[in-house]
């Protein structure tokens, strides 16, 4: 197992990128209330996870998958409930609530959607570098399926002839998420292919990512 100061950590850990916690962070369970379990959102390479930290146990847990399928944040604790949104590239945000409990002798949270995105057809999926080190590199490429209406005027249907916005963000040192994107979601309804760049010194992947790009700014 993994583990940082005697803290145990989840497997594939990549550091800590929460630029805040909620106003609200602390999980407390009716038959251990007096535990201290903190909750929060972190960057986890292309996506955005919900953790707690059981201080008494000192272990670090996700309590959302990191499987590239959607972003995952934290609003806020009353008891053993949590309040958090969750969003897709294409899909705007929606409200979940999520129980937490104590399971095989650490904390699990079971997630409930609360409302539900409208239909939309716009896809995506997360690219893994093809050159050095691909731990380092990822990028969200949003996309039209197939063209339609809203199409065209910048898309007639041909993949090879379908604009592409390559959109790298600032920073540097920040992250591309599975956040929805408002830009991004617009455009690929227009017809546009967007790639939403995280390169190497993104957040979310780790400190040596974040120290191999010191130097190599015009590299």
């Amino acid at each position: 197992l993994q583990t940082i100061g005697g803290t145990q950590l989840p497997a594939g850990f990549v550091g800590i990128y929460a630029d805040q916690l909620p106003t609200e962070p602390w999980v407390h369970i009716a038959d251990d209330s007096a535990r201290e379990v903190l909750v929060f959102s972190s960057i986890w390479r292309s996506t955005v996870a919900v953790l707690t930290l059981d201080l008494e146990a000192r272990t670090l847990s996700l309590q959302t998958p990191v499987n590239n399928t959607c972003d995952n944040v934290v609003l806020g604790a009353a008891g053993d409930i949590v309040v958090g949104k969750r969003s897709t590239p294409a899909q705007p945000e929606v409200l979940m609530v999520g129980e937490a409990a104590w399971h095989d002798g650490g904390i699990a949270v079971q997630w409930y959607g609360i409302g539900a995105s409208g239909s939309n057809s716009t896809k995506w999926q997360v690219i893994h570098g093809s050159c050095g080190d691909t731990s380092r590199l990822e990028s969200i490429f949003i996309y039209p399926p197939v063209a339609g209406q809203e199409t065209r005027y910048f898309w007639s249907g041909s993949a090879a002839t379908r604009p592409l916005a390559v959109v790298p963000h600032g920073g540097p040192h920040s992250t591309y998420t599975l956040a929805y994107n408002a830009l991004a979601a617009g455009l690929a309804r227009l017809g546009f292919g967007v790639l939403l760049v995280n390169f190497t010194g993104s957040l979310g992947f780790g400190q040596d990512a974040v120290l191999a790009q010191i130097g190599q700014m015009d590299t």
